[in-house]
Parts: C-alpha cells; sequence; structure tokens
C-alpha cells in the first residue's frame, strides 16, 4: 500500500476517534485523546521518514544515472581510441 491510500485510511480512522470522544464516558475521555494524541503523532512522524526516503532514494537514483552516463561516455572514448568499431556485449 501507497501512503496517500494510507492516508485515506488513517484519516478515516482519526474521524472515527474523534467522534468515539463524542460519545466517551468523561472518565475515558483523556485515555481515548491520549491515545490518539500518540497515534497522530506516530502517524506524522511516519510521514516525516518516508519524505526523507524518498529525497534519499531520489538522490541516489540520479547520481546512479550520472555514474552510468559517465561510464558510458568513458566505454566510447577508449573504444573510439583502441580501434574498436562495436561490441556486443555492451548496449550503448
Amino acid at each position: 500500500m501507497d501512503f496517500v491510500t494510507l492516508s485515506s485510511k488513517f484519516n478515516g480512522l482519526n474521524s472515527t476517534g474523534k467522534g468515539l470522544l463524542k460519545e466517551a464516558d468523561d472518565n475515558l475521555v483523556p485515555t481515548l485523546k491520549a491515545r490518539i494524541f500518540k497515534l497522530n503523532s506516530h502517524w506524522n512522524e511516519t510521514l516525516k521518514k518516508a519524505k526523507e526516503q524518498n529525497v534519499f532514494l531520489k538522490e541516489g537514483l540520479e547520481k546512479s544515472k550520472n555514474v552510468s552516463l559517465r561510464f558510458k561516455l568513458c566505454c566510447k572514448v577508449l573504444f573510439w581510441v583502441l580501434g574498436i568499431r562495436s561490441v556486443k556485449f555492451l548496449m550503448f
């Protein structure tokens, strides 16, 4: 599941929790509020970490693409210098 799908489910769960607050006995309200707050805090921390990881992965992908392009260019130059016309095992 992706975070968009999970977000909608989490929002539904959060709404249900808030609805329960209205119906709960007065002695349960503080505990329920604390649990809802803790759940929201964990969810927000999860989203924050997911966004950070996404940035890290995108940067890694870009670096990998850059290295791959440079490697291909180096191979082409090397093949040109050595006079190699084609190499079947490398695809450029």
